[in-house]
């Protein structure tokens, strides 16, 4: 993607992908276009996963369960592999 900086915005001269939908965050990267040319840069442009929407206590309440011997120890049998 290509685009300049004016003062401290970034002026995009293409359109962005169709996926990205107007209040999406996003990453851009900005790395040069080849190791000589330090004044022309290419612009990179990805989606940040917003994982707050699965940061909600109770989600998936009673999917795990422990018996009521969890934390006793385990049989010398467990330890030395006999069955």
């Amino acid at each position: 993607m290509k685009g300049y900086i004016k003062g401290k915005t970034v002026i995009l001269l293409e359109e962005l992908p169709d996926n990205l939908q107007e209040g999406d965050e996003v990453n851009i990267l900005i790395f040069p276009n080849t190791p000589t040319q330090k004044q022309q840069f290419d612009l990179g442009i990805v989606p940040t996963i917003n994982d707050k929407k699965f940061d909600k206590p109770g989600l998936h309440l009673g999917a795990i369960s422990t018996s009521n011997d969890f934390d006793e120890p385990l049989p010398d049998e467990f330890w030395l592999g006999e069955s």
